[in-house]
């Protein structure tokens, strides 16, 4: 049986290591590719980052697909750009550079 996307955004949810050709977790943390698009927050809480067109801003149609997967997981989905500066401290645009060139 083949490793499905859904698994891998399920796993994120539960905690648990899973990963995929391109979405890897670790269990706390959601990364379409090198680009992390979720995480597991200190009180248990999941936070999403929404790199798509209608949020931070699309890095690519598969990590929209990520994203738009992980949703229902989340308990916090940050599109804006100043909400993303003041959990990160960085611009999300930034970020994304270091994970396409890391």
């Amino acid at each position: 049986m083949s490793i499905k996307n859904t698994d891998v955004v399920y796993a994120w949810h539960k905690g648990r290591p899973l990963s995929t050709k391109n979405l890897l977790t670790d269990g706390c943390r959601l990364f379409s590719y090198r680009l992390l698009i979720g995480e597991r927050l200190r009180d248990g809480g999941m936070i999403l980052y929404n790199f798509t067109a209608g949020g931070l801003g699309s890095v690519s149609t598969t990590t929209s697909r990520h994203v738009k997967l992980a949703r229902c997981y989340a308990d916090v989905v940050v599109s804006r750009a100043d909400e993303y500066r003041r959990i990160k401290g960085s611009e999300p645009w930034d970020d994304v550079s270091k994970a396409m060139n890391g």
